[in-house]
């Protein structure tokens, strides 16, 4: 038996589900790691596992090398299975640990893990009715406590690079994982992970290309490899309008692929496994290995850059990718900089002041690709006859297109989506111009674009992008007759003063950062007849609106749930916002004048209203959850909730409930030990959930009994000397908190808990900090 790590008793240790892979997997992978001389620890679900997670299990998994986390359907199900990978997690993140982690993704997606989504949120589900249903205050304390380090650790190991398990090649995975690591020093070990992440091991790139090569519907082929190339993290919903004017059928596509395992979806997006997307683009390159104008795709912005220098382009080539500012390696994320919406100019967008474009490409380059469908050139420069562009495009992506309009002979008939970006465009195109097949049109941050083309041509138009055109004063009136625009984006348009009638259609509205357009009384585009019941949200933050500039009635919006009415003038939540009939998310922030938000709707779940000056009153509705509040000045009453009051106005027994003596008839000052804690201004006593509170502003430290600094303390409460029911707690702490002039102030906080107090999730702040 080779002995692979000295200094270890294992070389690795095996964390699993017994019930879900024992008899399968987890006994395949035991036997091959075995059989390669490869010490492992595996648990018995027989043993005492409350005594092994305590004791022997910490130890194991510290004298291991590895550990391999087989992550199943039910794993999350066993609290000894959480408690195993929290301990995983905790011996990697120590200081002097040199101990790496595997996770292994059987039947399951790496985001469930991630999000505890799937089979893992129904686990999860399942401890919070334990906790909600637990009595004991300090072991629903400890339920929420061992919760939230379960929730961590498996959000730190989901995200770790491991394997994605399908059915198809299981065996030769599991005897090419157990020979390769077989006799290898622990440098080695480490170093073999870190390079699966950048160079996939050709044996298990044989394994994974299985469930490519096994695929039987050609049309999945080909779906397969444009993911992998060129849409990995893009919008699900992008990819399905794009692809299926490519007749790849993207719908049932995309889920037979999920099957296979070979991509997954995360948060809309297609996402897939980085060794699966290598794999992908190994198919590609093995078309052609040393001559990049004959495969089907060019994804690599130096093989792009290539061949179109060298005109090597061939009827091959389907899609190709070029971002100059790549090759140049200037990172895309210091393109734009918005600067409270003064105009930059085109240069300052495009990026092109740091970094000058001396390519000069010919449009015949491209001429030879006649089967081109996917076309993305960002921040190039062609010459040429336009007209020689191939005649199948479906995708034109031009970032940086530097002509003041688009010539007339570029074909476009076939287009579905159209990118222009960061574009010096002053018009889209002269006159009126036909493309039936455009479904997006993206013209945003072209900071010189004036008007919109007549949309009477574009009928099929679903999505219309203009954020960021700082010239823009002029939308066509024909834009009422796109019935089936979805999306309409024009924040930050800031020379925009008028919007026309919106089409029927539309589900979703951004034109905050507009603050022209509020100045005319009530705005048309916001009148209850002229929006669509098929809105789901809406953003009109920062358009300088006042209250009159919103309409009565909003109660026809019935799929309406998400709501930004921030940095405006209201000075009162809207009336036509309290007939919302479905709004869960609302967000009233940063209005200088809003003094209160009242009749609130009752579906409303999320409730916004963070650093509002004016703010004294908020009523948030039985069904809020969540509540933020920070940085409201002047609020005194939050209710059901939180109420703010004068030290003078309190009753006597709350005080001497909360350990304050009231010195003084103008309520400037406690006393405390003996000392006399006072402040400028009047003390202020708060009420909240069950909670009376206060704090005061110092120079010293109070004698407190128990004394700790860090996030947590802990002390036993001593009983009652006459043996009586205690009815509350007093809890006090510091806080160092600089002021103004950089000189630190000492905050002291005072709790007064009472008997069945309950809290929400309340976002508020520490009084006096900013």
């Amino acid at each position: 038996m080779t002995t692979s790590h000295p200094c270890f008793s294992y070389d690795v240790f095996l964390s699993f589900r017994g019930e879900d892979t024992r008899k399968t997997f987890t006994d395949h992978l035991y036997a091959a790691l075995k059989q390669a001389g490869i010490r492992t620890f595996r648990d018995d679900d027989a043993m005492d596992r409350g005594k092994l997670i305590g004791l022997e299990l910490k130890k194991a998994i510290r004298d291991s090398a590895i550990s391999i986390i087989v992550f199943s359907r039910n794993y999350a199900s066993s609290k000894w299975c959480l408690d195993e990978v929290l301990t995983i997690i905790e011996e990697q993140e120590r200081l002097s640990s040199k101990h790496e982690v595997v996770p292994l993704f059987y039947d399951v997606e790496p985001s469930d893990v991630r999000n505890q989504t799937g089979s893992f949120e129904e686990a999860f589900g399942w401890y919070d009715n334990m906790i909600e249903a637990e009595s004991d205050h300090q072991k629903k304390i400890a339920w929420m406590e061992n919760v939230k380090a379960w929730r961590d650790s498996l959000k730190k190991a989901g995200s770790l690079t491991g394997m994605i398990l399908a059915n198809g090649g299981l065996p030769l995975a599991l005897k090419v994982l157990g020979s390769f690591l077989n006799g290898k020093t622990i440098d080695v070990w480490e170093d073999a992970i870190h390079k699966l992440e950048a160079v996939p091991n050709p044996e298990i790139q044989k394994i994974l290309q299985l469930s490519y090569e096994t695929l039987e519907d050609t049309k999945d082929k080909e779906l397969f490899l444009h993911v992998a190339c060129f849409f990995v993290g893009e919008d699900k919903e992008f990819i399905v309008k794009l692809l299926a004017e490519c007749d790849l059928y993207p719908i049932v596509g995309i889920k037979n692929l999920m099957d296979r395992c070979l991509l997954y979806i995360e948060n809309g997006r297609v996402m897939m496994h980085p060794l699966i997307k290598e794999m992908g683009q190994e198919v590609v390159r093995q078309e052609s290995p040393k001559d990049p104008g004959k495969r089907s795709r060019l994804w690599h912005h130096q093989d792009a850059l290539n061949v179109l220098k060298e005109n090597d382009g061939t009827s091959k080539v389907e899609g190709l990718i070029l971002d100059m500012q790549r090759i140049k390696g200037i990172s895309p994320t210091s393109m734009v900089r918005m600067n409270n919406g003064i105009k930059r100019s085109y240069d300052d967008f495009s990026g092109r002041t740091i970094c000058a474009n001396k390519e000069n490409f010919k449009v015949g380059a491209i001429e030879k690709m006649k089967n081109l469908m996917l076309l993305q050139v960002d921040y190039a420069t062609f010459s040429g006859n336009y007209k020689k562009l191939p005649k199948k495009l479906r995708l034109l992506r031009w970032h940086g297109f530097n002509l003041k309009s688009i010539p007339s002979d570029v074909p476009l008939q076939k287009l579905v989506v159209l990118d222009l970006r960061y574009s010096k465009l002053k018009k889209v195109w002269d006159g009126f111009k036909v493309v039936g097949s455009l479904k997006i049109l993206n013209l945003s941050h072209s900071v010189d674009l004036i008007k919109t083309p007549d949309f009477g041509g574009l009928p099929n138009l679903e999505s219309l992008l203009l954020s960021g055109c700082l010239s823009l004063t002029q939308v066509c009136e024909s834009i009422g007759y796109l019935n089936r625009l979805g999306l309409l984006d024009i924040s930050d348009c800031i020379s925009l003063k008028d919007i026309p009638g919106l089409p029927r259609s539309l589900k979703s509205l951004k034109m905050y950062g507009c603050p022209n357009i509020g100045g005319l009384g009530q705005l048309q585009c916001l009148d209850s007849c002229s929006l669509s019941s098929l809105l789901v949200n809406i953003d009109v933050s920062g358009c300088s609106l006042f209250n009159n500039s919103f309409p009565e009635d909003w109660s026809n919006l019935s799929s309406l749930i998400f709501l930004d009415i921030s940095n405006n003038h209201i000075t009162s939540l809207p009336g036509c916002v309290k007939s919302l009939p479905s709004l869960e998310k609302l967000y009233a922030r940063r209005c200088s004048h809003l003094r209160s938000v009242l009749d609130v709707p009752n579906t409303v779940t999320y409730l916004n209203t963070t650093m509002n000056l004016s703010l004294e009153k908020v009523q948030p509705t039985p069904n809020t959850t969540f509540l933020s509040f920070y940085g409201c000045e002047k609020l005194c009453a939050v209710e059901d909730c939180f109420k703010l009051e004068s030290i003078k106005q309190i009753d006597r027994r709350i005080l001497r409930h909360l350990g304050l003596e009231l010195i003084s008839e103008k309520g400037t000052g406690f006393r405390l030990d003996d000392k006399l804690y006072t402040e400028e201004f009047s003390i202020k006593i708060s009420y909240e959930l069950g909670i009376f509170s206060t704090y005061v502003l110092g120079k010293t430290l109070p004698h407190f009994r128990y004394k700790e600094t860090g996030s947590k303390i802990s002390f036993r409460v001593p009983s009652h000397p006459s043996g009586s029911r205690t009815s509350g707690l007093n809890i006090g702490g510091a806080t160092d908190v600089p002021n103004i002039d950089g000189i630190s102030d000492l905050i002291v906080d005072w709790w007064g808990l009472r008997e069945n107090w309950r809290c929400k999730h309340i976002d508020a702040g520490v009084p006096g900090a900013i």
